[in-house]
């Protein structure tokens, strides 16, 4: 408010300046010109320290939420690289953004890739693009599949989950269980039985 105070005064100030000079016709018009122009000097620095002191406040602000989400971003790549399960959480448009380590040592580094990049057969392509999908539309899909691993053929529950805020669906969460050992032991139980 005191800067708008002082760039109104600098204004009338000029104003009855020209006034006076053009009717007496006396004066130093450029003394006036100078005081003026001092006057909306004065009121320009004033509202450049205040808005420099804003920047500044802004800037310390956003340092200290950046360190905060660094931190929690910190956090929740160090608990998905460790989980001792196939993870991974993909955006909407169906590209990578994490994975677990046990997801990268089944099928390499896939961040920043889609399913379509990545080197498996089609029918499989086509069975995650479509759970995929159904994730995105908002579905929790459970799905019971057999895939090789190290040469083995393993039983693994695919849990494929939607991740959203408030107002939109922002991509979705999948998950690898392996049930080999359970599905064995249940085997062998009905063969016992």
């Amino acid at each position: 408010i005191l800067t708008w105070a002082l760039i109104a005064i600098a204004f009338f100030a000029t104003l009855a300046l020209l006034i006076y000079f053009f009717k007496y016709g006396e004066g130093s018009f450029l003394t006036g010109i100078l005081i003026v122009s001092f006057i909306i000097l004065l009121s320009t620095n004033s509202l450049l320290i205040r808005l420099r002191r804003k920047q500044a406040q802004l800037e310390a602000y956003v340092s200290v939420e950046d360190e905060l989400l660094q931190k929690s971003e910190l956090k929740l790549r160090t608990i998905i690289e460790n989980v001792p399960f196939d993870m991974w959480i993909s955006d909407k448009d169906h590209r990578y953004i994490l994975q677990s380590g046990e997801s990268h040592r089944f099928v390499g580094n896939i961040i920043g890739k889609t399913p379509n990049e990545l080197n498996e057969p089609a029918e499989i392509i086509a069975q995650w693009n479509a759970n995929n999908q159904r994730a995105l539309d908002g579905e929790t899909v459970y799905e019971e599949v057999i895939r090789e691993v190290d040469g083995e053929l393993r039983d693994f529950m695919t849990i494929i989950a939607p991740v959203k805020n408030e107002a939109a669906f922002q991509g979705y969460i999948g998950i690898n269980l392996d049930i080999t050992e359970r599905k064995r032991l249940e085997k062998k139980m009905r063969h016992t039985a």
